[in-house]
């Protein structure tokens, strides 16, 4: 089977965000689309990540960048 040249991801969620990054890391060119056009002034709106999605966003270069948009709680 060939490498995909080209790839498109459906979806700006948590996992379409995720998906885009790891495969633009293997050298793959991709589209990711999201059908609501403000789906960004929504996202995050009552998430709690546990440890694991915090190592995620740290191995995927965000976690910063995660942390400095949300609230942190004890």
């Amino acid at each position: 089977m060939s490498t995909p040249r080209k790839v498109l991801v459906v979806g700006g969620g948590a996992a379409g965000n995720t998906v885009t990054i790891l495969l633009r890391r293997a050298g793959v060119e991709v589209d990711l689309v999201e059908a609501k056009d403000d789906w960004n002034a929504t996202a995050g709106s009552g998430i709690t990540l546990q440890g694991n999605a915090l190592r995620v966003l740290r191995e995927l270069g965000v976690w910063e960048d995660v942390k400095a948009s949300g609230f942190a709680f004890g």
